[in-house]
């Protein structure tokens, strides 16, 4: 939406990540779509924290919307990882196969929680050095939703999604020690009028946890 101006530091990072826990295993199984700021702007698709795939046709700009997908593919055991400016229709996708990280051996992947926000790599300023540098883009994130994708024929590319309500955030408690506050706010968190996505901004501020946000029954947003 915005940008705020670069504060971070030279072989720094900032993230803006739309993540996925697996929930067969303590293990963090992360798997990502992320926008990374640093001296090279670009998406990511991440599997198992390991980079996979770095988008080069779709670029992150100032003023763009972006459509980020990741399609969990049991028939094909693979895990499509889409992404869409919509100011361009530029579409750029890449397709992991999932059995080839296991040797066919029957790894399967459920998401059990999941994480969209900022993560800092990197710290400066204060007396210790442990204070997070600013953000530098005010971001909204306008759709987050989750699906089950139906395919004509089950192989073709052409898909309906059936999107279920989705009402709810709560904040991620990352334990991080000497960290007293984020240099973030949260603007105008609500659930759109389909009922089924969840939309919020990221911007400038200051808070100590994550977003607290429930939808009550009738489907009018509290803020928490």
């Amino acid at each position: 939406m915005e940008d705020l101006g670069n504060h971070i530091p030279d072989k720094s990072w900032m993230l803006y990540l739309l993540e996925l826990f697996d929930k067969n295993t303590a293990a963090a199984l992360e798997l990502d779509l992320i926008c990374q700021f640093n001296d090279r702007d670009n998406f990511w698709a991440i599997f198992r924290g390991i980079n996979r795939y770095k988008f080069t046709k779709v670029l992150p700009a100032v003023g763009h919307s972006y459509l980020r997908e990741i399609i969990m593919k049991k028939e094909k055991k693979s895990i499509e990882f889409s992404l869409t400016d919509l100011s361009t229709e530029q579409n750029e996708a890449f397709v992991f196969d999932v059995s080839s990280e296991d040797n066919n051996k029957g790894f399967s992947y459920q998401g059990g929680n999941h994480f969209t926000g900022i993560e800092w790599w990197n710290k400066a300023g204060g007396s210790n050095g442990n204070t997070p540098f600013p953000v530098r883009y005010k971001v909204e994130v306008s759709n987050l939703s989750f699906g089950q994708a139906t395919y004509d024929d089950g192989m073709s590319t052409r898909r309906t999604i059936d999107y279920r309500p989705y009402n709810m955030l709560i904040p991620n408690r990352d334990g991080v020690s000497g960290v007293k506050e984020y240099p973030v706010s949260f603007e105008n968190p609500a659930v759109k009028d389909d009922g089924k996505n969840i939309r919020y901004a990221v911007a400038s501020g200051k808070t100590i946890a994550g977003i607290r946000f429930i939808s009550n029954p009738p489907g009018m947003p509290e803020a928490v």
